[in-house]
């Protein structure tokens, strides 16, 4: 992390402290006396001076109409206006419009965009969310109430919220409810759009907190919905998806809190040192004499250092990482800060004495209003217990992505005696090493056994252990040890549907056939369908060791701008090999049918879609549509991979811009060696691409030195002879390469749906579809990649 601030910030921090201290903090004290709807023209002023300004929105995007801050950016910036109650709405990144902002970019239709985002993003209107209920724990919003029921083409809502802040005087809200009551308790709340003067929707009260009830958007409301009726069409993204996206949506929502706290501190703080300098407590002996008050000081500048460098280093991991890979840190940060923020706040109390009770500094409203932090987006004590379960299960080797669960290896783990001791099953790894196999994806080890020494495969006395390959969502792959030797074991996933993809014996053919004239195989050994077995087909390979890159290097594999860059060579490289290598020599010239291969494709990936469709996802049909209307009339043929990225790459150890082996061979076919390319672009995610792609970045491509998408199409296109291509050509290949990546997540998710599988990795598939089909809408707008 560089500990630099980014330009941009360097310069605007100063100006926006400025004006926070001269235009802001005097307004405060009218803020706390009248309230905020009194104070309403006044807070209008400030916010027309800021947007002349061209601070407005500095969360939103600046494609519609904010500043376009990183989170990072906006952390620094959301400190400065953390000092004041009034900052952050001076600049129109208050909660909660800036989350219901953050939801209408990413799932919002064009319709819901045009009537809600742009008034939303403008500071035109505002809105609430209501989730939390007072009938149920809001520490588990898996057991919400309100219910919405589908009647005809509506939604029918009743229930119960409470603080929602802002209720009062929203123009809408976003009412998470549960809408498949049967589903897995993760999958069974949607958010819906709820305007406010809807029949049925009723704003009970301002609930009073700590004295004083508030009013506007310095408010929390009580809502009552009562046969609240409207259209299916006002649901944010796809049914079920209500919790999923309530997580994204808190995961940036907890960093600007605790820059806020921040802010707090670093106000509270100073007015501490300022009071403990010029308070007596005798003649010439002011409170900063006093060891305890010294102590306070430091104990507060120590505190909030430390909080401060951590929550940066969070938003600095979520902007290059994406947020599920940092929840634990956003965990740890969001009960730390709030505590170092309490504490702070109630030193610098105790030193102004009786002052710091009154409404004469902003200490008194710090403390009363500032308490819930430990409360709200969760309670510290989930926080800490979700926290160390991942930090746990990461010290002891059993992974953090929901690829382990419990203990695994009992009898139907090995087969003829032996079993890896408990160390080895628990002891972190180097790389990409097997681990338990994952419940209900157990083999018959016993069958599998007979099954090999009849063939030959293993020795008549060894005995098999079996360990399953974590990473992957589609075909499983387990390593079997026999003795010395080591085989991996390729199957189809359990409760497959697309029977092509998982063709074992297909799979099996173009290795067996690029074996003798490509050397970036796997050597295969055999291949079963004999489905009683292990109840599928499979096939066997000889295990190939290296590294295999994921979304961050291990910690023992060092990629600097140079490296990376030798990385990308080679990465492009070896698909530009294997694209020419001559199916004839392979045995696979009728492996496929070049010709009309794109129409196929379009067309067959858009059939996949609509048998494997659970929710109506608006983009995914717009995408379709455009890729129907600019398909290429070419026709190219090569040996493709389909799904060539880094985490289906094995490198040498030694020198890891190297590739040794391309792994994954299921949707290799004959076919437009382009198409192949823009399947490796939607992989290819950079580091401004921000937290929703992040997602789907299979590899380091966001690091320094890696080149860009265009620098790796472009490198492509040279390499191979078959460029240049103009903007409309590359950008088809590249949605394309999206579409048919958001079609295969929601196969998977699909098969989780139905109950095919019980992987919970699967659960929130969907919002992938959604991000996916969202951004290749985006580039298809702005016209080029």
């Amino acid at each position: 992390m560089d500990f630099k601030l980014p330009p941009r910030v360097a310069e605007l921090l100063p100006a926006i402290d400025r004006f926070v201290e001269e235009r802001l903090y005097p307004l405060e004290a009218a803020f706390g006396e009248k309230g905020f709807s009194a104070m309403k023209a006044e807070l209008d002023a400030v916010r027309a001076e800021v947007k002349r300004r061209g601070w407005w929105a500095p969360h939103a995007p600046s494609e519609i109409g904010g500043l376009g801050l990183s989170l990072l950016e906006l952390g620094l910036v959301g400190e400065v206006l953390g000092r004041s109650p009034i900052g952050h709405y001076a600049f129109g990144c208050q909660a909660p419009d800036a989350g219901n902002i953050e939801l209408l970019h990413l799932h919002g239709s064009a319709e819901q965009k045009q009537r809600w985002l742009a008034p939303l993003v403008a500071g035109e209107i505002r809105s609430c969310f209501a989730m939390t209920e007072p009938a149920t724990a809001g520490s588990n919003p898996t057991l919400l109430a309100v219910q919405a029921r589908k009647d005809g083409d509506d939604y029918v809502i009743d229930g119960r919220k409470w603080f929602s802040t802002g209720a009062d005087g929203a123009r809408f809200a976003i009412v998470m409810a549960v809408t498949d009551p049967s589903a897995p308790r993760h999958m069974r709340a949607s958010q819906i759009i709820v305007p406010t003067d809807t029949p049925g929707y009723r704003l009970v009260r301002n609930i009073p907190v700590m004295g004083s009830a508030g009013s506007g958007w310095a408010s929390h409301g009580e809502v009552q919905l009562d046969g609240c009726r409207v259209p299916q069409e006002n649901r944010l993204g796809a049914e079920g998806a209500g919790f999923a996206m309530a997580q994204e949506r808190l995961g940036p929502g907890r960093i600007h809190h605790c820059m806020r706290w921040l802010g707090i501190c670093e106000r509270a703080f100073r007015m501490m040192c300022a009071r403990a300098a010029e308070r007596e407590v005798a003649p010439e002996r002011p409170l900063s004499s006093r060891q305890i008050v010294q102590a306070w000081i430091a104990e507060s500048r120590a505190e909030i250092d430390a909080a401060r460098l951590s929550v940066l280093e969070t938003a600095w991991r979520i902007d290059t990482d994406g947020f599920y890979a940092v929840r634990d840190r956003v965990s740890l940060i969001k009960f730390h800060t709030a505590r170092v923020m309490q504490d702070v706040v109630d030193r610098a109390i105790q030193v102004h004495g009786a002052l710091g009770i009154t409404d004469d500094t902003p200490l008194a409203f710090y403390y009363s209003h500032e308490r819930a932090a430990r409360i709200y987006d969760g309670p510290d004590e989930v926080h800490k217990i979700s926290a160390a379960k991942r930090i746990i299960r990461k010290l002891s080797g059993d992974g953090d992505d929901g690829s382990a669960h419990g203990e695994h290896g009992g009898h139907r783990g090995t087969a003829g005696g032996g079993g890896e001791s408990a160390a080895a099953a628990t002891a972190p790894t180097r790389g990409d090493e097997a681990r338990p196999v994952r419940d209900g994806e157990q083999l018959d080890a016993n069958a599998l056994l007979a099954y090999l020494r009849q063939h030959d495969l293993v020795g008549a006395a060894a005995s098999l252990q079996i360990s399953q390959f974590p990473a992957g969502h589609s075909n499983l792959t387990y390593l079997l040890r026999a003795g010395e030797r080591e085989l991996v074991l390729r199957r189809p996933p359990f409760g497959s549907k697309v029977k092509t993809a998982h063709d074992m014996g297909r799979e099996f053919r173009v290795l067996s056939g690029l074996g003798p004239v490509f050397d970036k195989v796997p050597r295969v050994l055999h291949h079963c369908d004999d489905t009683d077995v292990i109840g599928a087909p499979f096939y066997l390979m000889d295990r190939v060791r290296g590294v295999i890159l994921r979304k961050d290097p291990p910690a023992h594999v060092k990629l600097d701008a140079e490296a990376a860059r030798g990385l990308c060579e080679a990465f492009v490289d070896t698909l530009v090999a294997l694209h020419a290598v001559d199916p004839e020599a392979a045995n696979l010239a009728d492996f496929g049918k070049p010709a009309g291969y794109i129409r196929r494709q379009v067309e067959g990936w858009t059939r996949r879609y609509r048998d494997s469709q659970t929710d109506e996802i608006a983009a995914i049909d717009r995408v379709a549509a455009w890729l129907a209307a600019n398909m290429p009339d070419v026709t190219r043929a090569a040996i493709i991979h389909n799904d060539f990225k880094f985490d289906n790459l094995v490198l040498d150890p030694d020198d890891v811009t190297q590739v040794r082996t391309i792994l994954d061979w299921e949707m290799s076919t004959l076919g437009d060696p382009l198409m192949d390319l823009g399947t490796t672009l939607c992989y290819w995610v950079e580091a401004a691409d921000g937290a929703g792609l992040a997602h789907f970045r299979f590899g380091p491509t966001h690091l320094p030195g890696m080149m860009s998408r265009r620098e790796i199409a472009e490198r492509y296109l040279e390499r191979s002879g078959r460029g240049p291509l103009d903007d409309g050509e590359l950008l088809f290949y590249y949605c394309f390469g999206l579409f048919k990546t958001a079609v295969v997540v929601q196969q998977i998710y699909y098969r989780y749906k139905k109950g095919l599988t019980q992987d919970e990795r699967f659960a929130r598939f969907i919002l992938g579809v959604q991000v996916l089909a969202q951004h290749a809408e985006a580039f298809i707008g702005r016209g080029s990649i």
